[in-house]
């Protein structure tokens, strides 16, 4: 592709810390509370009250906003299409679902992450990506916080001579998949920061352990899903950037290599001379890959998707509802795949939306590479990053319920808004500059704003009650499968 035209991205800007905020406020929020996420010291159904609470502030801001004439309008295209008719068939899908009220919340929420993910792009764009380093500096100090926490319990397992269970490994998770599914979106984040710092500073060296400890993490918890995802990534930016992604594919790398030092040493040699066996479940996954159940009960939660999509093809059962009628697949209220769950529960064609989105979001990506300057390492790396980390949720989503839960939602939120703020910068001039939305479109964001307001304090409310008035939040004393008044927004939810 060329590489001689001017760049329009600026460089990192040397600004007060209080003008970095009133630059990208929603932004820098957003990575506080991912950061808050990660060091709660309750699981799933505290993170999801955070999600919550954050995501009704920001809608009412909008609402607001909207009301006042003063919201924005991006020139989405064909992409901005694709999306409303996605939302449009979700919410007829979600009129005549079993629970409308709560296959609405989903609906909703989802809505509010696009709209959040834009806010954010909007900022990063009018910054002309100066301060994207800040963002993804406060990401990694969450993510090294957090590895202060494992090394903790760690440490006081080593220290007591037992082998932890491995979800004492993930503190704050109420399952450890859950943090595997933050870490598939993080580490392209790491491997960007850690491409952009100067190279020999101190601070370069602090996130590349941090980056090692968490691919560590990645084979503790035998994440096969992540690292297919983080390979795939890798490999899919090499082939399209080749030498422009060696930065970023280069500090994958090195960090994976030393994620396996630092697993061989902390969680199989140091155990090892307390006379425990190695910390962890990396040393089942060759029989679990090789066994009589190599997708680790997938199998049955996909064929139920597949047979709630042949029954309802058009528009799906109704968004949430996979645990309702998933019949013998009750043990989970999601099919763990991305593809099958909008399937199953929104229909075929709102998939094939979604896709359409997906697809010209990418070519759009892809095409900002015309636009940079074969010498500009640092938005080379920046565009070898978001290829490596769409690639990555897309394949790990295939088999996870990366899109499902609270933290990596937010993060995944923050990827998107990044990448698109970041592609919007580096447009030709006045291309995909944010305006002001007309009076009509105005009065039609606020309807919106406020029907997904109010989805989401309706869909939730009983399971706050309940959870807040027992104080038993996230402890898995939650109603059996059966209850229609627990979707799977919590930790043990079904309908």
């Amino acid at each position: 592709m060329p590489g001689n035209e001017t760049t329009r991205a600026a460089p990192p800007a040397r600004l007060p810390a209080a003008a970095g905020w009133r630059q990208l406020p929603c932004t820098l929020a957003l990575a506080g509370v991912i950061v808050a996420g990660f060091l709660l010291p309750y699981g799933h159904d505290a993170q999801r009250l955070l999600e919550l609470a954050f995501l009704l502030l920001f809608g009412a801001g909008q609402l607001a906003a909207a009301l006042a004439g003063r919201a924005g309008a991006w020139r989405g295209g064909a992409v901005r299409g694709w999306l409303a008719a996605f939302f449009v068939l979700g919410a007829i899908s979600a009129a005549r679902a079993f629970s409308p009220g709560h296959a609405a919340y989903e609906v909703g929420s989802l809505l509010l992450l696009l709209l959040l993910a834009c806010r954010v792009g909007g900022e990063i764009l009018r910054d002309g990506a100066r301060h994207l380093l800040w963002v993804l500096r406060l990401c990694a100090a969450g993510c090294a916080a957090y590895a202060g926490k494992v090394l903790l319990v760690w440490a006081f397992a080593l220290l007591a001579g037992v082998a932890p269970a491995v979800e004492e490994l993930a503190p704050g998770f109420s399952n450890y998949r859950f943090l595997n599914h933050a870490q598939t979106i993080s580490l392209p984040l790491l491997a960007l920061l850690i491409a952009l710092e100067r190279p020999g500073g101190k601070a370069r060296a602090l996130w590349i352990a941090v980056a090692g400890f968490w691919w560590a993490l990645l084979i503790v918890f035998g994440a096969r899903g992540s690292v297919l995802g983080l390979a795939a990534g890798a490999l899919c930016a090499g082939l399209l950037r080749r030498g422009q992604a060696g930065a970023v594919c280069r500090a994958l790398f090195l960090s994976a290599l030393l994620g396996a030092a630092i697993y061989a040493l902390l969680f199989v040699a140091l155990p090892a001379l307390r006379g425990l066996a190695p910390f962890g479940v990396f040393t089942l996954v060759a029989e679990r890959t090789g066994g009589d159940n190599p997708t680790s009960g997938r199998g049955v939660l996909w064929r139920a998707a597949l047979a709630m999509l042949e029954a309802q093809p058009w528009l799906g059962a109704g968004p949430l509802h996979f645990a309702h009628y998933a019949g013998s697949a009750h043990f989970s209220a999601h099919p763990h795949s991305w593809a099958l769950q909008i399937a199953a529960e929104w229909g075929v064609p709102a998939l094939l939306c979604l896709c359409a989105a997906i697809g010209l979001a990418m070519l759009r990506l892809l095409q900002t590479a015309a636009r940079i300057a074969s010498g500009d390492a640092r938005n080379q790396a920046m565009l070898a990053a978001w290829i490596v980390g769409a690639v990555a949720i897309l394949v790990d989503g295939l088999f996870s319920g990366l899109i499902v839960m609270p933290v990596s939602q937010l993060l995944l939120a923050l990827y998107l808004g990044c990448a698109l703020g970041w592609a919007g910068a580096m447009a030709p001039a006045g291309a995909a500059r944010p305006r002001r939305a007309s009076p009509a479109a105005s009065l039609l964001a606020a309807a919106l704003l406020a029907a997904a307001l109010a989805a989401l304090l309706y869909a939730p409310r009983t399971g706050i009650v309940q959870l807040i008035a027992a104080g038993q939040i996230d402890s898995g004393s939650v109603p059996p499968p059966g209850n229609t008044q627990h979707p799977r927004l919590w930790r043990d939810g079904y309908f």
